[in-house]
């Protein structure tokens, strides 16, 4: 009798929990789920049960997300930095994932907002580049050249139970992980860069930034920066990748804040930005 109440149960649970854990895994409802549980639904869940849900939901999720979008409102960093900083805070760190293709921004609005605040940490993507030798060239993950577990262990794992994180620089130079660096818990901690709202990792922000940036702005800035001999890495390879990362994780339709990444309409240099979407309340 026991063991036919043991399988009865096991029947009726294990589903209920995959369709929960694949709900989750959503970003829509992921906010609702300790990072704990997450994580073991990321462990359980195989990636054609993670994405079947994703592509049921896509024209439900897209018909939400374009009623939320609207002509840019400028608004203040200062006034910014004060909503970011009443969110509330269950762990006592406050995780900020501010994401956007290369040359989108969100470099200089990581930065712009701990200029605001000697207290903030800045955590970049860019750090956790693996080396030459970890690289896979036949691994089809999406953004398989950054490593997102480590980022999850070192960083946003001991983070969200307000332990301090602690990880090892990516150095672009030597190609070799160098010095470490230590998070503070209990703090606010910007994680920027590409890759940091990929559907493994969303469940631990506090909130999602989404820069929102035309392509040939994007190009443009990188050549800026890298030189016109960057031109075919960006055109063959880091763009390709990036827009494969937008169209499989669709951070931009997970973000509560979307920003305009073109400056056009404000100027981060007199603290503001422009504003596409936010949260209930913020705009008011």
């Amino acid at each position: 009798m026991g063991q036919a109440v043991t399988l009865f149960l096991l029947i009726v649970t294990i589903p209920v929990a995959v369709i929960v854990g694949i709900m989750a895994l959503r970003g829509g409802w992921r906010q609702n789920f300790s990072p704990a549980m997450l994580s073991t639904f990321d462990l359980l869940l195989t990636d054609d049960q993670k994405h079947a849900i994703e592509h049921r939901m896509e024209a439900q999720d897209d018909e939400g997300a374009t009623g939320e979008d609207k002509d840019p409102v400028v608004v203040s960093l200062p006034n910014l930095l004060m909503q970011i900083k009443a969110l509330p805070r269950p762990s006592g760190s406050l995780l900020v994932g501010i994401d956007g293709c290369g040359g989108s921004g969100k470099s200089t609005l990581a930065r712009r907002l701990a200029e605001l605040d000697a207290a903030i940490s800045v955590v970049h993507m860019d750090d956790f580049y693996k080396p030459s030798g970890d690289r896979d060239p036949a691994s089809t993950e999406v953004g398989a050249n950054f490593d997102w577990r480590r980022v999850r262990d070192q960083v946003l794992l001991p983070l969200s139970r307000n332990q301090p994180g602690r990880y090892q620089r990516y150095d672009w130079e030597t190609d070799q992980l160098a010095e470490w660096h230590d998070v503070p818990a209990n703090s606010i901690v910007l994680v920027e860069g590409c890759y940091s709202l990929r559907r493994e990792l969303t469940g631990f922000h506090n909130l999602r930034v989404w820069m929102e940036t035309p392509r040939d702005l994007r190009l443009q800035r990188g050549l800026d920066r890298d030189g016109e001999e960057s031109r075919p890495l960006c055109e063959q390879e880091w763009m390709p990748a990036e827009d494969r990362y937008v169209a499989e994780h669709r951070p931009n339709r997970s973000a509560e804040l979307v920003v305009d990444g073109t400056g056009s309409l404000a100027d981060l240099g007199r603290e503001e930005i422009g504003v596409i979407r936010a949260p209930q309340g913020w705009l008011a």
